[in-house]
């Protein structure tokens, strides 16, 4: 299992690592362009601000599973919880989002 989560691990430092490269890379104007337009939409800080919250998440849920517990509850409702983290990092800036992006990552990959 060692080898498995130690490949994990890399790929998730690679794959994050790449996001940070095309967040970095995008134009000031191309924060508020509409990028997902399907149920909830998000501009593509909204993207960031659901990638930050799913990671920190997903450690979360991850660190529950692996000691006993139950993950998430049974009534756990995946689009309320989006929109409420993601209008939770409203005022945050693009810098902290890719800061917190970068952390969260790496605690992740570090857990794994």
């Amino acid at each position: 299992m060692g080898e498995r989560a130690a490949d994990l691990a890399m790929k998730l430092e690679a794959k994050g690592a790449e996001t940070l490269v095309f967040f970095h890379a995008l134009p000031p104007e191309a924060w508020t362009r509409p990028v997902y337009t399907e149920g909830m939409a998000w501009d593509a800080r909204q993207v960031l601000c659901h990638f930050v919250s799913a990671e920190r998440s997903f450690l979360r849920l991850v660190t529950d599973i692996a000691s006993g517990g139950p993950g998430a509850s049974p009534d756990f409702n995946v689009d309320r919880f989006n929109a409420s983290q993601v209008s939770s990092m409203a005022n945050d800036s693009a810098a902290e989002l890719l800061s917190a992006f970068e952390a969260a990552r790496r605690d992740l990959a570090a857990y794994v």
